[in-house]
């Protein structure tokens, strides 16, 4: 299964866990349409991973979704999944360079989170994969 990952910035837009289902927004231009209109044609998974402040350096993954619908309003995409296809993270689970020793290198390779929704490259699939299959979590 294909892995995207979307940052958010809590300080901004709010906590995350709080929405009324988990989604993920882009905006609307060519290349982020491409990914989320693909995303839903092969039921790809959005991670969704959050700050709560600018400076601080722990982020945070919030929840999951298995995307089955893609509406592109205006200038915004936004992606969400079906009722049960979305795992929140129960605690949210804590990244840090410090404790995962690859992401410092995840977040090199994802541009530090500066270029929106992006595939998660393949090699750390597995962290994620490994995430879902092992943390306390809910679905909904």
């Amino acid at each position: 299964m294909k892995h995207i990952v979307q940052y958010h910035k809590s300080w901004e837009l709010g906590n995350p866990l709080k929405s009324a289902k988990p989604y993920a927004f882009t905006t609307h231009i060519p290349s982020k349409e491409s990914l989320s209109l693909n995303a839903g044609a092969e039921g790809a998974r959005v991670w969704l991973i959050y700050r709560t402040d600018p400076d601080s350096t722990q982020y945070y993954i919030a929840y999951c979704f298995k995307v089955t619908d893609v509406d592109i309003v205006g200038d915004k995409i936004e992606l969400s999944g079906s009722e049960h296809n979305s795992t929140v993270l129960n605690p949210p689970i804590e990244l840090t360079k410090a404790k995962q020793k690859w992401f410092s290198d995840f977040l090199k390779k994802h541009g530090n989170f500066g270029l929106g929704l992006l595939p998660i490259d393949e090699a750390y699939s597995e962290y994620f994969d490994d995430y879902l299959d092992s943390a306390e979590s809910f679905a909904v």
